[in-house]
């Protein structure tokens, strides 16, 4: 934008859409007659009235390559969209728009059909609009710097204008190459209905006779792999005790999950355990299957042949780079030998890495003794969630009392310097019992957390059995736990009051809250966990452009801890920690063997 002028502004396509001294030029035939109108512009405006979409394609190309500043404008009847406002290497493009808007759009094949018929687009004529309109454009275009990382959209019947932002593809075919990395922003700029990473940022109501805090929040991603699926979009929810905090828990959810489906790596290698050039994680260190489980398993056992794909990650203990399984740290990724199911395990977003990894190995150490705990039925310490000295935990435990609702904290056993708190619902009507788990440096924060997500579960739950083929699934699961299947399964089984299997928690005596509390950091809970694990490994799974709203996502990995499992049939019972670890602190007598293990579907989802 500052260099020296030559040509001024030059508006391609619609000659009466801007007023002004601007080089108006008609419509080109082809692309190649733009370079030569396009050099040395201060600024190139392409104008399209419906006549000429593809337009803007030509000029987003050219203008990339001249490295000449471009505006694109769309005219439609009473509507306008102003931008993006193209500063190579510095802005996303106008292909990073499209893509995020086509993103967006509920039905992706017919928007996608549409999209390929306006590029194909050859004809000129120059549309009808309401005349009020392009004064609503020139006056729009007085600050047109705004417009640098994203679009304006006007509509001259209601005289509405509304900002959108466009967070830059990392995948952009157009403009990728070209760009030089954008600072960090807000991260509420990926929520945005019309183009944004996250289309839907809303506040899931609840029931009449539910308390009304925590607030829970709905986030849902756009398509940003372009499915053609009946629901191609991903939702997660977040909660809080206030509605920022919900919205904030939300949106970090699902940039959580964007980034694990679309983070790829800047290296990677396909090689044996044994080829491997430097130190690796070993596959069967992140617990895989018994040999006996491999008949009814739709994967395959570990081999010395195996060939993998490798990706580096960081010792937190030595902090030398070791090669760890690419299928272990991403959630978009098909390997061509499919080891285990993917799940969430260890993946957290922060606004920092030290943050970020920190809430990812908290969530490893959680998940680990979770599993343990219900495989062994071992209750911990079990506490009234109004003992817990909190406010907001003694304030959603007497709200849910008020409605029949008894909230129970458990204190579960763990050999690191974390806390993991298990929180159960209990209710003599469905949903009978609901889980909430979470790790922490302390154990009153642990519980808040735990407390604050069975809050969260319930009241979707309830949504959730409204509709009478859940009701039917739900007595269908009470009845025969084996057919467990699904995530939703787990915690629709214990929704039904006939349901066994919790008796170990329900019936094990209540405890006052301890009065010593822990207190760490993330060094000294790496400390911990590498006195009971080989290694502890984290890789930054951030894709630029979460990183360019100021997010940060790791993916955190602890060998041989145990891995959550969905489904009846799909325990990791591959490891020897699930077996070894109750004896190891003294809460058994020897190891147990797999035939003495609780394998009754667990009821966290």
């Amino acid at each position: 934008m500052n260099s020296p002028a030559k040509r001024g502004v030059v508006l391609i396509g619609r000659a009466d859409a801007l007023a002004g001294p601007v080089l108006r030029v008609p419509y080109p035939r082809e692309r190649d007659e733009l370079p030569a109108v396009m050099a040395g512009a201060d600024l190139v405006v392409a104008v399209d009235d419906g006549g000429l979409p593809v337009v803007h394609s030509w000029v987003n190309t050219v203008g990339l390559r001249l490295g000449v500043p471009t505006l694109h404008v769309a005219l439609r009847g009473s509507r306008a969209t102003i931008g993006p406002l193209v500063i190579p290497g510095e802005s996303p493009c106008y292909l990073c728009w499209r893509m995020r808007a086509l993103a967006c759009e509920q039905d992706f094949a017919t928007a996608m059909a549409l999209e390929e018929n306006l590029v194909a687009h050859r004809e000129a004529a120059e549309q009808p609009l309401l005349p009020a309109l392009l004064p609503m454009v020139t006056d729009a275009m007085t600050d047109v710097r705004r417009l640098s990382s994203g679009v304006l959209t006007l509509d001259a019947v209601s005289g509405a204008e509304e900002l959108h932002p466009v967070v830059p593809r990392p995948d952009c075919p157009a403009c990728a190459k070209h760009r030089r990395p954008v600072g960090p922003q807000d991260f509420h700029q990926a929520v945005d209905r019309l183009c944004g990473v996250v289309r839907v940022l809303e506040v899931i109501p609840k029931d009449v006779d539910e308390p009304e805090r925590p607030y829970i929040v709905r986030a849902e991603l756009a398509n940003s792999h372009f499915r053609t699926a009946t629901n191609p979009f991903v939702s997660c929810s977040g909660k809080g005790w206030t509605l920022t905090e919900a919205r904030d828990s939300a949106l970090g959810e699902a940039l959580e999950r964007y980034a694990a489906m679309t983070w790829q790596p800047e290296r990677k290698i396909t090689s044996t355990y044994d080829g491997l050039d430097r130190p690796g994680l070993h596959p069967q260190q992140l617990v895989l299957f018994a040999d006996h489980q491999y008949d009814e398993l739709p994967f395959q056992p570990w081999r010395p042949e195996t060939e993998l794909e490798w990706v580096p990650a960081e010792s937190l203990v030595t902090g030398e780079e070791v090669w760890i399984p690419l299928l272990a740290t991403h959630l978009g990724y098909r390997p061509p030998v499919p080891l285990f199911p993917a799940t969430s395990n260890g993946f957290a977003a922060g606004q920092g890495k030290a943050g970020a990894t920190l809430r990812a190995l908290l969530e490893v150490i959680e998940r680990d003794a979770f599993m343990i705990a219900w495989s062994h039925q071992l209750p911990g310490r079990r506490v009234a969630a109004a003992d817990v000295p909190e406010e907001q935990v003694r304030a959603i435990a007497a709200t849910h009392a008020r409605r029949g609702v008894e909230l129970m904290v458990h204190l579960l056993p763990t050999d690191t310097a974390a806390s993991v708190a298990l929180a159960v619902a209990w209710s003599s009507r469905a949903p009978a019992a609901v889980i909430g788990v979470a790790a922490a440096l302390d154990p009153v924060a642990a519980a808040r957390a735990a407390v604050l997500e069975a809050a969260q579960v319930r009241p979707l739950l309830r949504s959730r059995l409204r509709f009478p083929a859940v009701r039917a699934r739900m007595a269908e699961l009470a009845a025969s736990p084996s057919k467990v299947a699904t995530l939703d399964d787990h915690d629709l089984l214990y929704a039904d009051p006939s349901a066994a299997g919790l008796q170990f928690l329900r019936e094990c005596p209540r405890e006052p809250w301890p009065t010593k509390l822990a207190d760490g950091n993330l060094q000294s809970l790496v400390r911990s966990v590498a006195e009971v694990a080989p290694d502890v490994l984290a890789v930054d799974v951030t894709p630029p452009d979460v990183a360019g709203v100021g997010v940060q996502v790791v993916r955190a990995v602890v060998p041989g801890f145990v891995p959550i499992w969905f489904g009846a049939s799909q325990a990791r019972l591959g490891g020897s920690r699930l077996l070894e670890m109750p004896a190891r602190i003294g809460l058994r007598s020897r190891p147990a063997r797999l035939d003495e293990l609780n394998l009754v579907p667990h009821p966290l989802a």
